[in-house]
């Protein structure tokens, strides 16, 4: 967290000032709003874009799937609205 108006070169770290403490939490709560919009899991869907990348966790992918089960589907977009998965062309 920098002040860029006093601090152009973002040298002070004011995140570890309890005087910023409000502003961290208000980021953070919007923050999880967006993942929650966007159906990012966190450190699952991480893993998971990693091992699509690197051939494979199991782990991982079992940790998204396992929350989408819980979240009833894919996720959500950025109005809220349930993603779905395209069905399975037979």
């Amino acid at each position: 967290l920098f002040d860029v108006i006093k601090d152009p070169l973002e040298l002070q770290n004011l995140a570890g000032n309890p005087e910023y403490e409000p502003v961290i939490a208000h980021l953070k709560t919007q923050l999880a709003s967006w993942m929650e919009q966007q159906g990012d899991l966190g450190q699952a869907t991480e893993m998971a874009a990693y091992d699509r990348m690197n051939g494979g966790n199991a782990a991982a992918n079992s940790a998204v799937n396992a929350r989408k089960k819980k979240s009833g589907g894919a996720g959500r977009n950025r109005k809220g609205r349930n993603l779905q998965q395209p069905a399975a062309e037979e």
